[in-house]
């Protein structure tokens, strides 16, 4: 007797997606215990000898009720929620956790030799950072080891809150700032030494190249040599003229690397963040004597340009050195658990900090959206934050977060275009981060009537 069996109907790609994104995380007890459960699979998985990919992850977290829900997770791991958490995000942190674990075993002795050889001339500098150093390295730095006077940091107005401020990266690998550093004797008022710094936006990792001159020819060897070592793909910079002429454009065009500078009011924004802070960072580290210092634009030494200047900063060989420290240091960008050497050698490592950044920014986003910043219109009046240490007007006292009053003309890549009520003679019309402004009127009519007369009175008069 023959029977006609029923062949079983076969779920599609979509469907075991919809099944999952209902299946898990329903409450709290249960998203509780899946966090658990997920913690426990990534201490066992970091005792294998050799790192994961995400197809394993998935296999050793077993979440899935039959094996045709494998693929579906794997291709989906950025949607999926269990236990709090995507599943990408989990295995993010399993190989955050992964790769610090292979790092420390691999220098856990050979940077306290390294110390020991540069510890003649420099010694190390960031004393917030000597317990993050020693963690990482597994090593203990002697005292003499440690520099014993620490820079005068640079005192300047309150940040405006930071939750509003989006977190500064590249979605492209190989993404470098670059600007022309020089130290100089403000008394012979005399160009002691010229480098050319860059710097990985993701990685931090730091590149410094001593330069005779600002020529073209001499900035596009030092590119050559920086794209002939390193992952190039994206250059950014200021307005320094070099950067932009048609050598260098033509350098940038055959080595397929796309570039972006800027000058002008952009000074104001954060396009050259990354840069102009760890050239602050590399400054005062070497601490204070006899030479000075400045970028390309003077931006970064007008605020010190006294007589309180850095012999170090003028001698390439401790400059190398003092670059060597800050890349075996580890970085506040990666929760000080990894230093700029070791991002920049793993890609996957740069990769796991990209999406954290990515999904900050998402939520920065959001907050900045709530807040009503993305709601202004043109002749909308703001106040806003001028930093007036990135100007010709560095020596005005700032005694506010909001220091001026500026009519709204538009959003440029997060920041604001604003024109000044109360202008300089060389400064009127400017481009602010977003973050650093706050509604306060339609228009200059409304302006005048009296609930806003306190406005006028504090910024106008």
């Amino acid at each position: 007797m023959q029977r006609n069996l029923r062949t079983r109907r076969v779920k599609s790609s979509a469907q075991i997606l919809d099944e999952l994104l209902k299946r898990f995380d329903k409450n709290k007890k249960q998203t509780d215990i899946a966090e658990d459960s997920m913690k426990l699979s990534i201490q066992t998985m970091l005792k294998q000898p050799r790192r994961l990919n995400l197809t394993e992850f998935v296999g050793e977290i077993q979440i899935q009720d039959s094996d045709n829900e494998i693929p579906v997770i794997i291709e989906n791991a950025d949607k999926i929620q269990y236990g709090g958490k995507t599943i990408q995000d989990w295995f993010d942190d399993y190989i955050a956790k992964e790769l610090q674990k292979g790092k420390k075993r691999q220098n856990i002795r050979l940077p306290l030799e390294k110390i020991e050889q540069t510890s003649q001339t420099i010694k190390f500098p960031f004393k917030s950072k000597i317990k993050a150093y020693e963690q990482v390295h597994g090593i203990k730095l002697k005292q003499e080891q440690k520099a014993t006077t620490i820079s005068v940091p640079d005192y300047q107005i309150k940040q405006l809150p930071e939750k509003f401020g989006r977190p500064y990266f590249s979605y492209e690998f190989g993404s470098w700032e670059i600007d022309i550093v020089f130290s100089m004797n403000p008394e012979l008022v005399r160009i002691n030494q010229i480098y050319l710094f860059c710097i990985n936006i993701n990685t931090k990792y730091l590149v410094v190249y001593p330069l005779h001159s600002k020529s073209q020819e001499d900035i596009e060897k030092a590119l050559q040599n920086l794209v002939q070592t390193q992952n190039v793909t994206h250059i950014r910079g200021d307005g320094e003229k070099g950067f932009a002429s048609n050598q260098l454009m033509q350098f940038y065009n055959k080595n397929d690397i796309e570039t972006y500078f800027v000058n002008g009011s952009r000074e104001l924004t954060n396009h050259n963040r990354v840069v102009d802070s760890v050239i602050r960072t590399i400054r005062n580290a070497f601490g204070q004597d006899d030479s000075s210092f400045a970028d390309s634009n003077g931006s970064v030494a007008d605020s010190i340009f006294d007589r309180g200047v850095r012999k170090g900063f003028a001698n390439p060989k401790l400059m190398q050195q003092m670059v060597d420290i800050y890349n075996d240091t580890p970085h506040g960008a990666f929760e000080n658990k990894f230093t700029p050497k070791q991002v920049n050698s793993l890609k996957e490592l740069e990769g796991y900090f990209i999406r954290k950044n990515d999904k900050k920014l998402r939520e920065v986003k959001q907050v900045q959206q709530d807040q009503g910043f993305n709601k202004y219109k043109p002749g909308n009046i703001l106040m806003i934050h001028v930093d007036y240490l990135r100007t010709m007007h560095r020596y005005m006292k700032q005694r506010r977060n909001y220091n001026e009053l500026a009519k709204f003309i538009k959003y440029d890549n997060g920041n604001v275009e604003c024109l000044l009520l109360k202008p300089f003679t060389d400064l009127d019309r400017i481009t602010v981060p977003i973050y650093y402004t706050k509604f306060v009127c339609e228009n200059e009519q409304q302006l005048n009537s009296p609930q806003f007369k306190k406005f006028k009175d504090q910024f106008l008069n």
